[in-house]
């Protein structure tokens, strides 16, 4: 019974789910723009997904995401920024953008596995707990310890590999707040 709630949560909490829905609740609360909230969508939330309809190999949907995660991550931003989007606009974009790179800097030239999975459902908890207001931090605390479970129960990430991979997006989230808030 534990193992079908475990990969149930893993389902809810991919990370492009997350970030559509991170768009979608600052949307809501009319603290971005449309033009904002489509960019986010597109390049954040479905670009990324993209590399998991290509194939059926796992290890090529997982490359195929994090390069197109990588390219989507850019894209936005620099378009974000181009449109001068609005300070909270620009935070989440850019915690996105580091993020990549934080990643990019552990995974590929330290060797060691941070879990991109890991960031991808901490950064849209972390970005609404900081900005939307402090009663949303409890949901977002449980939410964050369901998706641990799952990733640790299920065996997808290590304690260490979870635990890295929402390092990178505290410490990326934390930079862009400085420097947009």
């Amino acid at each position: 019974m534990a193992v079908k709630w475990a990969k149930a949560a893993r389902i809810v909490f991919l990370p492009p789910i997350m970030a559509i829905a991170l768009f979608s609740i600052f949307y809501g609360l009319g603290r971005i723009s449309l033009t904002a909230w489509i960019l986010g969508v597109v390049c954040i939330g479905v670009l990324p997904s993209v590399g998991y309809f290509c194939t059926r190999d796992r290890d090529k949907q997982r490359k195929i995401a994090f390069i197109l995660s990588g390219f989507g991550y850019v894209a936005g931003w620099v378009l974000a920024t181009v449109l001068k989007f609005n300070q909270e606009a620009m935070l989440i974009f850019t915690t996105y953008l580091f993020t990549v790179f934080a990643l990019l800097f552990f995974n590929k030239l330290l060797k060691i596995h941070a879990s991109g999975h890991a960031s991808g459902i901490a950064g849209p908890l972390i970005i609404v707990a900081c900005v939307v207001d402090s009663w949303s931090v409890i949901p977002c605390v449980l939410l964050y310890a369901a998706s641990f479970w799952s990733s640790v129960r299920l065996k997808r990430h290590t304690v260490k590999e979870f635990l890295l991979g929402t390092l990178c997006v505290m410490v990326s989230m934390g930079i862009a707040y400085l420097i947009y808030m």
